[in-house]
């Protein structure tokens, strides 16, 4: 992506795909967790569990894991199809993003 951004913009580019990347790992992790939390019943810092949480905790965890990529590839498939309804017009024009050389 940055290297598509004229040449005085690839800080701000860089400093966006920072962003979008610590909200998205932080919405993970916040999914993942509160499914955990409502599937997991005792305590999970507990080093004995019983048989049964076992299975609680792989189902969270699973469950969890395919929430996340069900999202995603709903993300996914909602950018394409973004993309194929532009016009070609939009896409292929360049915008004049040029700073004056005496500001």
């Amino acid at each position: 992506m940055v290297r598509g951004l004229p040449e005085n913009r690839t800080t701000i580019g860089t400093a966006l795909v920072d962003t979008a990347t610590e909200v998205t790992s932080g919405t993970g992790i916040a999914i993942t967790g509160t499914i955990l939390a409502t599937l997991f019943t005792g305590d999970i810092a507990s080093s004995h569990w019983s048989p049964r949480q076992t299975v609680e905790f792989h189902q969270a965890v699973t469950i969890a894991g395919l929430t996340l990529t069900t999202v995603a590839a709903a993300l996914v498939g909602w950018g394409i199809a973004c993309t194929r309804h532009a016009t070609g017009d939009h896409a292929a024009t360049p915008v004049n993003d040029t700073v004056p050389q005496d500001a």
